[in-house]
């Protein structure tokens, strides 16, 4: 169900709901409310000042926290949401399927590691078995072009165990070598104390293509955009603020209420934030990385992207 924030002024928004000075004018229909649809888990994690303030500009803000992919992209397929936060190549395939949500920036720049008894390269993982989440979703994609790029034969793949289980099978000691996901590397980490962060899927993306892996983007609806030009520009504004305080302020965000709804901890929220690489860039600034890696998507699963790198008009402002 749609969730109603707390009612607090966000920074930036002049007291008593009005708009800052240039904001919206007077010819412009303001909405009743503004519309966000997130994922449990640490890709929220930057909206949680957002979500604290529950309004945008004097709009009321509601939110709704999905547990599955499906959730979100029946939201959208239905128009029932404005903004949503969403898997960059899930984006995509929605867009080139027909549903006019547009990339309005990319926020989140990593998520997936190899935890291991000790730091290894790619190619120190040549004879050793690797457990990987899904069969083809794209930690898998990513960690098999980066082997493949490497020219790195021998290393054993196994997808016997979903996310959730792969976890619980590193923390009772029965998985030593997995990639894996935030929030799940952070509860591993936490439980066993003989693990590391042994590889950052992260570095050796941008080591290898040249661009930072993206991962979780901003969308809008295209309605919303075409009758709220000005006030976009507002609920843009307060998504980068959101987005800018969690990263200059951690374990503030790691204390709120929030972090629960999320299915976190204040722990697992503090070890998460820096692993999760939170950095607002609008989506023609990152239009060169994020085609980079739907690019490499397009390759291995073009189902996976909807069959094409989406249009440049994908892109807005």
């Amino acid at each position: 169900m749609w969730r109603r924030g707390a009612l607090v002024v966000l920074v930036g928004v002049l007291a008593a709901g009005l708009l800052p000075a240039g904001g919206v004018s007077e010819d412009e229909a303001v909405p009743d409310e503004v519309r966000l649809t997130l994922f449990l888990g640490p890709t929220a994690l930057g909206f949680i000042p957002l979500l604290e303030a529950g309004e945008v500009g004097g709009v009321p803000l509601s939110y709704e926290l999905v547990p599955q992919p499906d959730v979100a992209v029946s939201r959208i397929l239905a128009g029932e949401t404005d903004v949503a936060a969403l898997p960059v190549n899930l984006a995509a395939r929605l867009y080139n399927g027909g549903a006019d949500y547009r990339m309005a920036a990319m926020y989140l720049w990593g998520l997936l590691y190899l935890v291991a008894p000790e730091p290894v390269t790619l190619e120190g993982l040549a004879g050793r078995r690797v457990y990987v989440p899904g069969k083809g979703a794209t930690p898998d994609l990513v960690f098999r072009f980066l082997l493949e790029k490497r020219g790195i034969e021998g290393v054993e793949l196994d997808y016997s165990l979903p996310p959730a289980g792969l976890a619980q099978a590193v923390a009772a000691g029965k998985v030593d070598y997995a990639l894996l996901p935030e929030p799940f590397v952070s509860r591993v980490l936490a439980l066993r104390e003989d693990l590391v962060v042994a590889l950052d899927l992260q570095a050796e993306w941008e080591r290898e293509v040249g661009t930072p892996l993206t991962q979780t983007c901003i969308v809008v609806k295209g309605e919303f955009l075409e009758h709220h030009p000005a006030f976009w520009k507002e609920v843009r504004r307060a998504i980068e603020e959101s987005i800018h305080q969690v990263v200059a302020d951690p374990d503030a965000t790691a204390s709120s209420p929030v972090v629960e709804k999320l299915g976190l901890t204040a722990d697992l929220a503090r070890a998460a934030i820096p692993r999760c690489r939170l950095s607002y860039v609008p989506a023609r600034e990152a239009r060169q990385a994020v085609e980079a890696y739907l690019g490499v998507l397009l390759e291995y699963a073009p189902g996976s992207v909807g069959g094409a790198l989406p249009p440049a008009e994908w892109y807005v402002e």
